[in-house]
Formats: structure tokens, sequence, C-alpha cells
């Protein structure tokens, strides 16, 4: 359950039994999975107005009290491999420490990431939607809060024909998508 550790795949499986016609991803989503399925055409990018309460999470009784920590102790975070939660996390990162002070753990997604930190696997975790409330309302450490401002891709599967695609980017830019 909850989100698949590999997107490209996901959307991909998506696109090929016709559950989808088109998603919504964060910029470096949708350019890694089209790369990497070759499958899908990004077809606008619309600024982001998608509301996430991205933050790292450490347990209550944890020794990392901030970003310093993670960096000094090189502790590993918890994130989404190739999806918003490892390059938001990555970014944010780099505004307190320097790349050589940055770990980031791929253990599957939010789900994943989530029970690994209750399971003292990993010393914090990025966590979104609702794995991040549940976090803060149980009282574990928000250690930063994480923002994206890079936009929203929506990708469409490429076998339409040039006036579908056409008709989707008009219903995206008029907000009817």
């Amino acid at each position: 359950s909850g989100q698949p550790e590999n997107k490209a795949d996901w959307y991909f499986e998506a696109f090929q039994k016709g559950i989808r016609d088109f998603y919504f991803c964060c910029a470096w989503q949708g350019v890694y999975s089209t790369n990497e399925t070759r499958k899908g055409r990004i077809i606008a990018a619309a600024p982001s107005t998608l509301l996430k309460t991205f933050a790292i999470y450490t347990l209550p009784n944890s020794d990392v009290k901030s970003v310093y920590d993670l960096g000094k102790n090189r502790y590993a975070v918890a994130v989404n491999k190739f999806a918003d939660a490892h390059y938001v996390t990555l970014k944010n990162m780099r505004q307190f420490l320097p790349d050589s002070e940055i770990q980031l753990a791929h253990l599957g997604g939010v789900e994943q990431c989530f029970r690994a930190l209750l399971d003292g696997k990993v010393k914090a975790a990025t966590l979104a939607g609702p794995y991040a409330d549940f976090a803060y309302h149980v009282g574990m450490r928000r250690v930063l809060g994480l923002s994206r401002d890079e936009p929203t891709f929506i990708v469409m599967d490429e076998t339409f024909d040039k006036e579908t695609i056409s008709a989707a980017v008009t219903a995206a830019e008029t907000g009817h998508l």
C-alpha cells in the first residue's frame, strides 16, 4: 500500500493498462519518468499550487535537534527516490549543509520511510501529507520544513493525436483539466 518506490514504472504501467490518460507530477518526476520509460509526453508546466506539508521529522527522543545535527553526524534522511521527497529534501538541505554532509536513504514510498523512522532504522525521514500530519500530532520533532516552488508537470500518454493533446493543453491553461 502507499506510494510505490519507483513511480516511473507505476506511471508507465498505468499508461500501458489504460488506467490513466495523463498524470500530474513534480517537474523532476516528469522528466525522470518520461526519460526512463520512454512513455508519456510532458504537455504543460503549471505553477505549483499544490500545498504539501513536506518536512523532515525525527522521533521525539532523538539526538537530532536541527538539520545541522543530521549533517554533523552524517545521518541519512529516508526519502522516496526520484520523487518530490528526494529532490525537495536535497534542495532544502543544501541551503544549510554542503553536499558532503547530506545523506539520503532510498527506502521506498512515504509509508516505508515513516515505518523506517518508527522502527529506528533511520534517524530522520522526509514525510508529507497524512504522514507528516500524524508525525506532528503524535509529537515527532519537525527538524526542517521543506518547500517546493518548481512547476507541476502534466504528462500525457504520447499515443494521443495532436488535436487531443492540444485540447488538453488548452484545458490545463484555462483550469479545466
